[in-house]
């Protein structure tokens, strides 16, 4: 995918455009405020998954693609580094922008102390596993795809927190 033709894309849009099915939240310790050595454990598990060559960081504002560069694998890493300290690439002070890093195999939105996580149902599950040996705390992965016809949510409507098929007729209650 072109860098410029992910300008105006949002979140969601890329994701099922990759295929990316399968979403892992981050949970951090502190609700408000950085954790530096939760944000190092955090980030130190997150550069595993980095390939080792140029990388797409996207700029976000309010989840939608405002800006499109690459940045050498080294200077990612430093901006991670830097992230943690409210500088760098990858901060913004603005509470709506956002930076987002998109690979071959993944999609996250990276922030200080934070990250979200979509990706194929294998990968989102091996970063569940990394989080767990690291003593990091997540969200279960949950499927966030659309499946098709017959699937397991494709032709069904959530009422009352129950999933009933489009066509049914009966009652609830």
């Amino acid at each position: 995918m072109k860098m410029n033709n992910l300008i105006g894309k949002d979140m969601e849009e890329l994701e099922r455009e990759k295929g990316f099915d399968w979403y892992v939240e981050f949970k951090s310790r502190k609700m408000f405020g950085v954790d530096l050595e939760e944000h190092r454990r955090l980030m130190n598990v997150f550069i595993e998954f980095l390939p080792k060559e140029k990388i797409k960081v996207l700029k976000l504002n309010e989840e939608n693609v405002e800006e499109v560069f690459e940045l050498e694998y080294e200077e990612v890493l430093e901006n991670i580094e830097l992230l943690g300290l409210g500088k760098g690439k990858l901060y913004d002070e603005e509470l709506e922008v956002s930076y987002s890093i998109l690979t071959d195999d993944f999609l996250v939105i990276i922030q200080e102390d934070m990250i979200f996580w979509s990706s194929k149902k294998k990968l989102a599950f091996e970063w569940r596993d990394k989080l767990k040996e690291n003593g990091l705390n997540f969200f279960e992965p949950s499927f966030i795809g659309k499946d098709e016809g017959d699937g397991l949510w494709g032709n069904k409507t959530k009422i009352n927190g129950v999933w009933v098929k489009d066509d049914f007729e009966g009652s609830l209650g």
